[in-house]
Parts: structure tokens; C-alpha cells; sequence
């Protein structure tokens, strides 16, 4: 996996910097999400063999696994690839699947599953979600994209 540290970013912000591998697995790994912490640091959430694994690093470049993971039978079957929010709060919301979401306020040391985004599976002409992406809107409100497939 190759990660772009910001400050390898041109100010046009569409010519980057490569610079190199900052973290990997045995066999590579896909589908990263990383956030920068209120306190600096940088945080990264990546799906490995069945469950989504963190790492962090304190200048973006030399990333360290933590201990913590979310297992599989966790995430209800909601797929595994995470998608990072920082919250206000400076907590961080992982969002996945269809839509499992947990919350850590103490870096990604540890998560509680939270309730409240409802989950697309089973409605009409729906066959589920996946992918999440989350942006933070001007007004401070926050949109989830993501892929679903429409049964025709």
C-alpha cells in the first residue's frame, strides 16, 4: 500500500509527491482510510484477512499497528472496507459496509458499536451497500456516499 503524506502534495492539489511505502501486510493490503488527529498524529484503518486493522504515526510516514481490530462477526457481514471520520469532538467514527458503525475516543485503542445510520439491505430494488465515504459539509453536517447495486 502506498500512502501520500499531505506535505507531498503540490499546492495545486493535483500533482503528488510519491513518497513510498509507509505501511504494509504480508500480501499487500487495499482500501485504506487514514485522519489526522486532533493532537497531530495520523491514523489508518485498512481491511486485512477478514477484519479491519489500525495503525498510527506521528508524522504520516511510519505507521505502527495497533493492537485493536474489529473481527469480522463484529461488523454483522457488513463488509469490511472502513471508511475514517473525525468527529468534532475529536472522537473517530469507522464506518462500514452497509452500514456497521463504532466509535473510539481514546485514538482506536478501543470501539463501541454505535446505532443510528440504518442500513439500505433489504429495501426495495436494493441489494445493499458498500464503500462508504463520508465528507463534512460547510455547515458542519456530514454526507455518506456509497455504492449500491439497483436490481433492475
Amino acid at each position: 500500500m502506498l500512502l501520500n503524506h499531505p506535505k507531498g502534495m503540490a499546492s495545486d492539489g493535483l500533482t503528488f509527491v510519491n513518497q513510498g511505502v509507509v505501511y504494509t501486510e504480508e500480501g499487500g493490503i487495499t482500501d485504506p482510510s487514514v485522519v489526522q488527529l486532533s493532537d497531530g498524529s495520523w491514523f489508518l484503518s485498512y481491511p486485512y484477512q477478514h477484519q479491519v486493522f489500525f495503525a498510527t504515526s506521528s508524522d504520516g510516514f511510519s505507521f505502527s499497528k495497533l493492537s485493536s481490530s474489529i473481527a469480522e462477526s463484529q461488523l454483522m457481514h457488513a463488509g469490511r472496507l472502513p471508511e475514517l471520520t473525525l468527529l468534532e469532538d475529536g472522537s473517530v467514527r469507522l464506518t462500514v459496509g452497509c452500514f456497521a458503525t463504532f466509535r473510539s475516543s481514546d485514538g482506536g485503542k478501543s470501539w463501541s458499536e454505535e446505532s443510528g445510520i440504518q442500513s439500505i439491505a433489504g429495501q426495495e430494488n436494493h441489494s445493499g451497500g458498500g464503500s462508504p465515504s463520508v465528507a463534512r459539509e460547510a455547515d458542519g453536517s456530514y454526507t455518506l456516499y456509497y455504492v449500491v447495486v439497483v436490481q433492475e
